[in-house]
């Protein structure tokens, strides 16, 4: 199964999981609506327009619209995109409103007075409406990138006071004519998971992070190895090269014993690292000896080589 695959899935298993939070909690429908209206509803004078990738979400969207305002709106759907169109004067002046009175009084919706479970079950319900509305997620293979592109500075500023309260270390830009809250960090990502309750997801997840840790440091330690080896061939040559030189002019006998022995060995074994070298004079020889040695003999062929 390709990486695309397996991050698809994992995608649409994450909205699946938020999705069917929302709608068994009938009591944060308000809450939901008003996360939505804040963080993706676009307002033009009467006009009001939602827009989505996910046909599920917009249908429940449409639920909450009956369910919240006794109304029946619209939905169109073409190829991947799915929308809500309103044109009420009466009813975007509403919106409007209660839109901006929470984004005044929502964290209310988090306080501890209400008790840690009702607190920490809103803030599930709001994390999975804004993952649903705005959010997008990178695959884990390829990086760790959470965004939320919101359509107003007022969401930039609610939810991030939200992300800040509850811990999460979220960053900020404008790009595109939205207002982004992004997060570029493994951890943080699993953390938001968790708290907006998504715990299939987050497991799944961790599991994918797992993974791509280990297939990371697998890699390093090949990759170390591989320059290691490299490192000893090209400085094997190297010296190999001036032992060579040196025979050449026949002053081999010109270098002390203690240089001759280990000029052999290199040339008898150009694979080994300086403390393999080491370990096979008599007596054994560290490796910093070793590099001295080969040093000396680098010198005394450069020297032969100039005249």
């Amino acid at each position: 199964m390709s990486e695309n695959l397996i991050n698809d899935n994992f995608i649409e298993k994450l909205r699946q999981e938020l999705l069917k939070q929302l709608v068994e909690d009938r009591t944060g429908y308000q809450l939901v609506f008003n996360t939505v209206a804040l963080a993706a509803f676009r307002f033009q004078g009467r006009e009001v327009r939602f827009s989505t990738h996910n046909l599920a979400f917009a249908q429940y969207l449409q639920l909450l619209f009956g369910e919240l305002y006794d109304l029946e709106v619209d939905l169109t759907a073409a190829k991947s995109q799915a929308g809500i169109h309103i044109s009420s004067l009466p009813l975007s002046r509403l919106l409007r409103d209660n839109m901006e009175q929470f984004s005044r009084e929502g964290m209310s919706y988090f306080n501890e007075d209400l008790g840690q479970e009702e607190a920490l079950k809103n803030l599930g319900l709001c994390l999975s409406a804004l993952f649903l509305a705005c959010g997008s997620l990178a695959s884990p293979q390829d990086a760790y990138h959470l965004e939320f592109a919101l359509q107003r500075q007022l969401a930039l500023d609610f939810f991030d006071q939200l992300f800040q309260h509850f811990e999460l270390d979220f960053s900020s830009l404008r790009h595109q004519g939205y207002f982004v809250l992004y997060v570029k960090d493994g951890g943080s990502i699993s953390d938001f998971l968790l708290l907006a309750q998504a715990h299939q997801a987050m497991l799944a997840f961790e599991n994918l992070r797992v993974e791509k840790d280990m297939f990371n440091r697998v890699n390093r330690v090949v990759n170390c190895d591989q320059a290691n080896a490299q490192r000893v061939a090209n400085s094997s040559a190297k010296q190999r090269r001036s032992i060579q030189v040196i025979m050449d002019y026949q002053q081999f006998d010109r270098l002390p014993v203690e240089l001759q022995e280990v000029a052999l060995l290199r040339m008898e074994n150009p694979e080994l690292s300086l403390a393999e070298l080491g370990q096979k004079l008599s007596p054994p020889l560290g490796k910093s000896g070793v590099n001295h040695r080969l040093k000396r003999i680098e010198e005394f062929a450069s020297d032969l080589s100039e005249r």
